[in-house]
């Protein structure tokens, strides 16, 4: 199969799970905790898949393919493990549900936010695809940072929650990347 349909098909699986999530999760938010840091995060999404579209179609490159499908295809399955480990406790907002239960098992157990880490992958290897635009690299840089703005958001919402339980969790695992950060 030719690399730009495998590029299609992966890009449109991961819009339309990205979508559903957004469909299918819990509509509440009762703490006001994002300081919209989801919305800026989308935005950024938009515009990025603007100048990926732009690029796609125009200027094809594939130097880095099979890093592209490798980076995608490990974010893509973090972002799935991650939605479906939450499961119920799952909420596009930063909230804590009802009947809520840290989950500290499973790639949990390694890092705290495997999805955010499967969005920044995705993300990063979508931009490694068109390497040579700094425009997508400048919007990486941005995303990354809106990621860990709305880490902490989350974090801070836990550790208020959870207290000392999401303390001793902490000290347990890493940030974002295993053994690392």
């Amino acid at each position: 199969m030719e690399q730009k349909y495998i590029l299609i098909i992966l890009f449109s699986l991961w819009v339309l799970f990205e979508l559903s999530i957004n469909i299918f999760s819990k509509k509440y938010n009762k703490n006001k905790l994002d300081r919209h840091s989801l919305l800026f995060i989308g935005l950024i999404y938009c515009i990025s898949i603007y100048f990926i579209y732009k690029l796609f179609w125009y200027i094809p490159i594939w130097d880095f393919f099979f890093i592209f499908l490798i980076l995608f295809t490990f974010g893509f399955f973090l972002r799935i493990y991650s939605f479906c480990k939450l499961a119920k406790s799952f909420n596009i907002y930063i909230t804590v549900s009802e009947n809520p239960i840290l989950i500290k098992n499973g790639l949990y157990s390694i890092i705290r936010h495997p999805g955010y880490l499967g969005s920044i992958l995705i993300y990063f290897s979508l931009t490694s695809l068109f390497y040579y635009d700094i425009i997508l690299w400048i919007l990486f840089l941005i995303i990354i940072i809106l990621y860990i703005i709305r880490i902490n958001e989350e974090e801070s919402h836990l550790l208020n929650y959870y207290k000392y339980e999401y303390i001793k969790y902490k000290q347990k695992t890493k940030f974002l990347i295993p053994f690392i950060l």
